[in-house]
């Protein structure tokens, strides 16, 4: 795979896991994958030496809950995980043409059903910021 592709991949699941709170340096994320931080450093910054492989299947093993192996090894598909939570013929939520990608909200207490909303904006707007650089890497070629 190109290295600005691995790099900006990298960079997205980052700022995704920071965006969802689930790191918050990128001491965080090495510390996480059993990596030193000057490796994520490294990486972050573009260093062929330090986009490896490995390190994807580090990042898949420790946030396979997260992003999609698929996308972590290949690049290809979504980057997100996609769930999808209860019956959509039984769903409390109504709306007008209401659209989501495999997620149902079914019989759950209104907090918790804003409390997925939230986390489906959140990796909607890391994945518009994914894009970004991707699209502004591509310009830059």
């Amino acid at each position: 795979m190109k290295k600005d592709l691995r790099q900006a991949q990298l960079q997205s699941v980052y700022d995704h896991l920071r965006s969802i709170g689930r790191i918050h340096t990128q001491k965080d994320l090495a510390d996480q994958i059993g990596s030193r931080p000057e490796s994520i450093s490294q990486a972050l910054n573009g260093s062929e030496k330090y986009l490896t492989d490995n390190l994807f299947k580090k990042l898949a093993l420790e946030f396979g809950d997260v992003f999609s192996r698929r996308w972590l090894e290949t690049g290809e598909g979504e980057m997100l995980v996609t769930q999808s939570v209860g019956d959509v013929s039984k769903s409390t939520m109504v709306g007008n043409n209401v659209k989501g990608k495999d997620i149902h909200i079914n019989n759950m207490p209104e907090s918790e059903a804003v409390a997925l909303l939230r986390i489906q904006l959140q990796e909607k707007e890391a994945e518009i910021v994914r894009l970004h650089g991707i699209i502004d890497k591509l310009l830059k070629s």
